[in-house]
């Protein structure tokens, strides 16, 4: 009876209680995923959204693989009690020679697994799997060198290999808790959600209290892997909730679950705050509060978020990712290089924050520095990321390095054709080098894949115009502000083409747009002006030049066209006094003397005026003068 007893204490997962620290850590392992569009840069601006992960939490709460490292329960065998105070104590080296004494006195399955196990501690795994394997073949069958082995090929990525041994561990022990749970966690990291949640719902009939609660946990995640809105994948965290209220990990996946909207949104939150009163420090809160606080476009409150994540977990990878990103797209290129590089310390191949070093670097103008990460991102990905050659051609642009920057363009379309960014900043290279036909099919073919690339049509009418094509030009600015009417240049510069075209009342009616949304934009106001001027309604243009000194009465363009305006008004005293407010903030300005010349002369002010139409001649012979000069030869 006495030895019944033993044997089923032994083969039973009753007795294990020390956990694998090693396996422990391997499992706390932070993954990184983010979308191409966190990541792209174009011309017209740097866009960063935060990268969401469906499996969220999973590696933080997931580790719990069990192993048996030494049967505590041999008592009556005082040179394994020896063996296990050595191996508490950290000398494995000693222990591996009591074993190896007791193994070579008699050779079972059981040893053989203490040695497998043992040398999986010292850090040999060839040679613990050697002595699992035997201890697998060594009849009887020590049933849990079969989790052993099963956890050291989870922890060396074999992930199926881990399920066969946790299933043969299952046909000895059907009810064993941590076999259906880890082959659980291996189909998650093989990405086989649907089995996993199959197997993490096994193991919460296993078990009761926290360990089933895990189960569950882990079952949820896998459910919102399939599907992120899973009301099963709801059940079960507000189940293992139910089993274990203070179940911080649950309460956060339960509210990754609110649909991304405002009520969504709020009910998120409320959730988030109660894992805060129960433990303020609780960095994955503070992370998803982040990720809650950037869809809501509050970039503020969301850097606030992740830099509390960073404060309770100073190693939090999604956080510091994110961070980063947050600060490139709020140009603080040097706050961002510090997040991408603590990322890098702990993981020095994530290829997504080497990128965005690359990207950080390009903005504090490091094109070098910015050169390797992109290169060294590429090297990883083994030539596949045409991204990283996007951004190579933004960084030979930046340097003017044209036909560098086109060929890195081209690079990029080549690995993926419907890439319109690249086709957009190639358009712009062509642009810069004034060959327009072939910017017209670069972001024509832009539009083909992104019709509503307001970017492309605005840049499109600037081409037309270039070409002297008023029509094209005003179709193409048409189309950009049908898409974003909010689109200031764009309106500026189709009212300039109404003008050229005689269409003075829409060319006055966009202004007029321009300015309700920005009272303070000198352009539209000085554009505005002269519309009014080809009207001849110089009461109207008075206004507009009026407005624009407002806003800077230092300029004297704005002066001369306002005196002008009160001149045609006959307001004669008033438009002579501006001008020569002009003349004296430019007193080398020929064109000003010449005005207010016309002016004293249209007053009455003869003398006066012949004066300054002399200074005016004076002035201009000067700069005529000094253009045709001789240069002076110098000296070697």
């Amino acid at each position: 009876m006495k030895a019944k007893f033993s044997t089923l204490m032994r083969e039973s997962f009753i007795p294990v209680t020390l956990v694998i620290v090693l396996i422990f850590l391997l499992l706390l392992y932070v993954q990184y995923k983010s979308s191409i569009d966190a990541e792209q840069i174009t011309l017209i601006e740097i866009e960063a959204s935060i990268p969401t992960s469906n499996l969220d939490g999973v590696l933080e709460e997931a580790g719990t693989e069990l192993g048996k490292l030494i049967n505590t329960n041999r008592t009556d065998d005082p040179l394994y009690l020896e063996a296990q105070a050595l191996v508490n104590s950290g000398k494995l080296a000693e222990a591996e020679t009591l074993y190896l004494q007791r193994l070579s006195q008699k050779k079972s399955s059981e040893i053989l697994n203490d040695l497998g196990v043992l040398y999986y501690k010292m850090g040999e795994i060839r040679r613990a799997l050697i002595y699992l394997d035997q201890a697998i073949d060594t009849s009887p069958i020590y049933a849990s060198a079969y989790f052993n082995r099963g956890v050291i090929h989870s922890a060396s990525g074999d992930y199926a290999l881990a399920i066969t041994d946790y299933r043969q561990l299952l046909k000895k022990i059907s009810g064993h808790f941590e076999a259906q749970y880890n082959i659980g966690i291996a189909y998650l990291r093989l990405d086989d959600y649907t089995k996993a949640a199959e197997a993490f719902s096994r193991a919460s009939q296993l078990a009761g209290g926290s360990r089933k609660a895990r189960a569950l946990y882990n079952k949820g995640i896998s459910l919102r892997a399939i599907d992120k809105h899973s009301s099963e994948a709801k059940k079960a965290f507000e189940t293992a909730i139910r089993l274990k209220p203070d179940y911080l990990g649950a309460r956060v996946a339960l509210a990754s679950l609110y649909p991304n909207t405002e009520k969504g949104h709020a009910l998120a939150l409320e959730e988030l705050n109660k894992v805060l009163n129960l433990k303020p420090g609780y960095a994955r809160a503070h992370f998803h509060k982040g990720l809650i606080f950037s869809a809501q476009n509050k970039t503020k409150l969301a850097i606030n978020a992740y830099q509390k994540a960073i404060q309770f977990s100073p190693e939090y990878g999604k956080a510091r990712y994110n961070l980063g990103l947050l600060m490139l797209s709020e140009e603080k290129w040097n706050e961002a290089q510090k997040q991408f590089e603590s990322v890098l310390k702990r993981n020095p191949t994530h290829v997504r924050s080497i990128f965005n070093l690359g990207r950080a670097a390009y903005g504090q103008k490091k094109y070098d520095f910015a050169l390797q990460q992109y290169y060294n991102a590429i090297y990883l990905l083994k030539g596949d990321y045409p991204e990283a050659y996007l951004n190579i051609g933004l960084v030979h642009a930046a340097r003017e390095e044209y036909e560098l920057s086109s060929q890195a363009y081209n690079e990029a379309i080549r690995i993926n054709p419907n890439y319109r960014e690249a086709w957009f900043n190639l358009g712009i290279n062509h642009m810069r080098q004034k060959q327009h036909p072939e910017a017209l099919n670069a972001f024509n073919t832009a539009l083909k894949l992104a019709p509503h690339y307001y970017q492309a049509w605005f840049n499109l009418g600037i081409i037309y115009t270039r070409l002297g094509q008023n029509s094209e030009a005003i179709k193409a600015y048409q189309q950009a502000i049908k898409i974003k009417p909010d689109y200031p240049t764009a309106s500026i510069n189709l009212a300039i083409r109404y003008n050229k075209a005689g269409r003075y009342d829409e060319a006055i009616a966009l202004y007029k747009k321009v300015i309700e949304r920005d009272s303070s934009y000198a352009r539209a106001w000085f554009n505005l002006g002269l519309t009014y001027n080809k009207t001849a309604d110089y009461s109207a243009a008075e206004e507009s030049f009026r407005h624009l000194i407002e806003i800077d009465p230092t300029d004297t363009r704005a002066l001369r066209l306002l005196a002008k305006a009160l001149l045609k008004q006959e307001k004669i005293e008033e438009g002579i006094q501006l001008l020569k407010e002009a003349v004296d903030s430019e007193p080398s300005n020929a064109r000003l003397h010449r005005e207010l010349g016309r002016a004293l002369r249209k007053g009455g002010y003869k003398k006066e005026a012949r004066a300054e139409f002399a200074k005016s001649r004076r002035l201009t012979n000067q700069k005529s003068l000094e253009k045709t000069a001789t240069p002076l030869i110098k000296p070697e």
